[in-house]
């Protein structure tokens, strides 16, 4: 049996492979096992640039405007086994 802490290094791994360098400020938000399935669900959350949006633009000096930069807050639970810490999967969580 994986400890928590190994599951959630495997979690996060897992997630960087997929999504290296488009994200920032990940968290871990929840860590749950299930005793019935034998596995861990981990919740990571993270920041990703937003484009759903309109980017507003920022006065810096002397009227030059500089766009800034929105960020929305997203998250992932990983459901890795227990017994070795295979991710099994990886689905959004919505709020």
């Amino acid at each position: 049996m994986i400890t928590v802490q190994q599951a959630v290094k495997q979690a996060h791994e897992y997630f960087d492979s997929l999504f290296k360098d488009r994200y920032s400020n990940i968290i871990l938000e929840e860590i749950e096992f299930n005793e019935l399935d034998g596995c861990w669900y981990i919740t990571l959350g993270y920041d990703i640039v937003d484009t759903t949006g309109e980017q507003q633009n920022i006065p810096v000096f002397s009227g030059v405007l500089v766009p800034k930069i929105k960020y929305r807050r997203e998250y992932k639970i990983f459901k890795v086994r227990g017994e070795d810490g295979n991710v099994l999967s990886m689905k959004i969580r919505s709020l």
